[in-house]
């Protein structure tokens, strides 16, 4: 069994308001990592046109 379906199976076990809160949570999760994934895009573009072609 994979690690993605023993967290679904033990997702299952949750009540529906304690769903609703882990979603919550990876959700905001999921938007910081993103958010920080572009903030280093941004930082690298930057240093590359800095250096020039």
């Amino acid at each position: 069994m994979t690690k993605f379906t023993q967290v679904l199976d033990s997702s299952d076990q949750l009540a529906i308001e304690e769903q609703e809160s882990l979603l919550e949570v990876l959700q905001h999760r999921w938007a910081e990592r993103r958010r920080a994934e572009l903030v280093e895009a941004v930082k690298s573009a930057r240093r590359q046109f800095k250096s020039g072609p």
